[in-house]
């Protein structure tokens, strides 16, 4: 096991008004798996977007976003074509503007600039009940100045206490627990004629929602909410495209990637409605631990297409199986079974991995400690009745410090945030 400290600091030509910056706390990353773009929101509200990570140490230069309240943020990969391997990074960020909802993007493009540098992109929508851009009039900072406005999107959903935001492949998911909604917006690139892009974006479905939603996340094939007792799942093509046999929401083809748009409509229906294949899996009690309080799916992690890991409000890990991408109650395979994992877990990480090989998770009790773990290897447990629950450890790091967060960067390989930073930890060999 080896392990770097990465160091977060600004530029040393960065304005004296910033360098206060250079000494703020890390207290959340979000990474890209795929690209291995990073975002660092620090404690005083501002934000560092990192072009890819190629080689470990030092951190690329970052783009430096000022402060600013957010309530949530993704990543989402824009993707010109279903053939197309070069996919567009575009990192969103959702906060109140009054009562309404105000959302920001940055854009990361493929193999645009040298060094790559995130930059504000302006948003688009098709509904004219939208308020339209904003120009919210902040100068962006740091040594990657890319532009003099930060462009904003005013949309309208009432922001409330907080949403969420869950992002895949020009999809993702906007949760406003306010309205009792879930909305699912598609995202095409554009290009202008002055060689500058911006974002269009579609509302493809709204789901009344009729029980609390814990977490959300989106894969390339499915919508999956963590709810009391068990994870629902929606098959995603059908919320993006239409119910079979209209022509609905033409704007995302197959693969769900943008082209030439027909004239679209919303997909309107309700979160325990079962409709366009959704259904729900339960926690069994044969898969939870002994619990009086009802338990919740806390969050939901992507392993494969069709493979996840759910951490639930007890501290078990369930591993997650689904072997139909539209299915029905009489034809549908699933399995979720509970990792026999003896911690009580409050911090879970994995990396998203195609192959057959045993896959490598990170779980820690959120103090000083984070396992290593390896589960069985998935060409064994392809099918429901096959999956099986066993792990076995290949590591153990222990720390004075207490853990903040962690992220799975590559097969091997992790980001830890520790209250003492950031740092990335890499399995030499198993």
């Amino acid at each position: 096991m080896q392990a770097h400290k990465l160091d977060v600091l600004l530029d040393p030509n960065s304005p004296s008004q910033f360098a206060g910056l250079c000494s703020s706390a890390v207290s959340s990353l979000l990474l890209e798996p795929f690209s291995r773009a990073i975002a660092l929101h620090l404690s005083d509200s501002s934000l560092l977007l990192y072009p890819p990570l190629l080689s470990p140490p030092p951190l690329p230069s970052p783009t430096v976003v000022p402060p600013f309240s957010s309530s949530s943020s993704c990543f989402l990969r824009l993707l010109r074509s279903s053939n197309s391997s070069s996919a567009h990074v575009l990192f969103l960020s959702a906060s109140s503007h009054g009562p309404s909802l105000l959302l920001r993007a940055w854009l990361l493009p493929f193999l645009r600039a040298n060094p790559p540098l995130f930059s504000p992109v302006r948003l688009v929508s098709n509904s004219k009940r939208d308020m339209g851009r904003l120009q919210m009039g902040l100068p962006q900072m740091g040594r990657p100045q890319m532009g003099s406005l930060q462009m904003g999107l005013v949309l309208d959903h009432r922001h409330g206490l907080s949403v969420s935001l869950s992002g895949s492949t020009n999809v993702f998911s906007l949760h406003c627990p306010a309205e009792d909604k879930i909305f699912v917006y598609a995202a095409s690139l554009r290009e202008s004629g002055k060689g500058e892009f911006e974002v269009k974006l579609v509302k493809c479905a709204v789901l009344d929602c009729t029980s609390p939603v814990f977490s959300i996340q989106m894969s390339a094939v499915f919508l999956l909410l963590g709810e009391i007792s068990g994870i629902r799942v929606f098959p995603l093509r059908p919320l993006v495209q239409g119910r079979t046999g209209r022509k609905r929401n033409a704007g995302v083809s197959e693969s769900l990637v943008p082209g030439k748009s027909a004239k679209l409509r919303t997909v309107k229906i309700r979160q325990n409605s079962a409709e366009l294949g959704s259904y729900f899996v339960e926690f069994s009690h044969a898969t939870t631990s002994h619990s009086a309080l009802p338990i919740r799916a806390k969050s939901i992690h992507v392993l494969k297409q069709r493979r996840y890991l759910i951490l639930d409000s007890t501290g078990d890990v369930h591993l997650l199986h689904l072997n139909k991408q539209v299915a029905s109650e009489s034809s549908r395979e699933e399995s979720l079974v509970r990792l026999n994992c003896s911690m009580r877990v409050q911090m879970l990480a994995a990396y998203p991995d195609q192959s057959n090989r045993g896959q490598i998770i990170w779980v820690s009790d959120g103090l000083h400690s984070v396992h290593v773990m390896k589960l069985a290897d998935a060409g064994e447990c392809d099918k429901a009745d096959k999956m099986s629950g066993e792990v076995s450890a290949i590591r153990a790091i222990l720390t004075g410090a207490k853990m903040r967060d962690i992220a799975g960067l590559s097969e091997n390989a992790a980001l830890i945030l520790q209250e003492g930073g950031l740092f990335l930890y890499e399995i030499t060999g198993t």
